[in-house]
């Protein structure tokens, strides 16, 4: 059976240990002391702006790729265009070439048969 001292000793060791915890709770913030922190409810609401505010720059993001892609297909189509015209004069500044050359090359020939018909004559 325990003694009174015994019942004594294990008082002061409970009494010891009741002064700990109470400075311990003594050091832990109050309510009034957390009213400037955000609280669960204000950390969800953040959250919930947050992925909105994210949706937002995402369909903007995404509508400023389609502007870009579709002016730069109609970059590429005006300069496909571009080339089309600029080949169909080509081969006409060619086409005209040629004829000219060839007529050139007939005169030179029909020069030389004459000119050797009358050195014969």
């Amino acid at each position: 059976m325990a003694t009174t001292d015994d019942m004594r000793e294990q008082i002061r060791r409970l009494e010891s240990r009741f002064d700990g915890l109470q400075k311990k709770i003594d050091q832990l913030p109050t309510r009034a002391d957390l009213s400037g922190f955000a609280t669960r409810d204000d950390l969800v609401t953040f959250k919930d702006e947050i992925i909105n505010n994210f949706r937002v720059l995402a369909e903007d993001a995404e509508e400023s790729a389609k502007k870009a892609a579709e002016g730069f297909g109609a970059t590429l189509d005006r300069i496909e265009t571009g080339l089309a015209d600029l080949n169909k004069r080509m081969a006409t500044k060619f086409s005209d070439h040629d004829k000219a050359l060839g007529n050139h090359s007939q005169r030179l020939v029909t020069l030389q048969r004459a000119r050797g018909r009358s050195r014969r004559g």
